[in-house]
């Protein structure tokens, strides 16, 4: 797996947001350049998620409710894609097409240890981390 579009958005609306004022989806998708009628579906699963409200009606819009400190890509990603695996293989119900017996194969260990250096890094520092830089 490669990080999608929509995961990219999904740091797109985060950042957006990281002022800490309540804006809408609509302003959100502008100032990101991103299709609106995507942005939407992005904030949903972030809301889903925990990481952002929704407030509807006249002064409503979008806010973040979690502090940035708390946030990682490592969230953003996990809250947008749930097939987060750079192989299919390596999804946990999955597994390593030439396994044979008790021996898994090279190629699946070592692409297996590169997948646990993506999480780790997508978990390695906070959205005011890498918004400061």
């Amino acid at each position: 797996m490669l990080l999608t579009k929509e995961c990219e958005y999904g740091m797109r609306v985060i950042r957006a947001l990281s002022s800490g004022r309540q804006i809408t989806v609509k302003e959100v998708a502008k100032k990101e350049s991103i299709p609106e009628p995507f942005a939407y579906k992005i904030v949903e699963k972030l809301r889903a998620a925990g990481y952002l409200e929704n407030r509807r009606g006249r002064d409503g819009g979008i806010r973040l409710l979690r502090e940035l400190d708390t946030l990682t890509l490592f969230n953003i990603v996990s809250a947008i894609d749930s097939e987060r695996y750079i192989i299919k293989s390596l999804h946990e119900t999955d597994k390593c097409l030439t396994k044979s017996n008790k021996m898994t194969c090279k190629f699946h260990k070592e692409l297996s240890r590169i997948q646990q250096v993506f999480m780790d890094e997508l978990k390695s520092r906070t959205i005011k981390d890498i918004l400061a830089v």
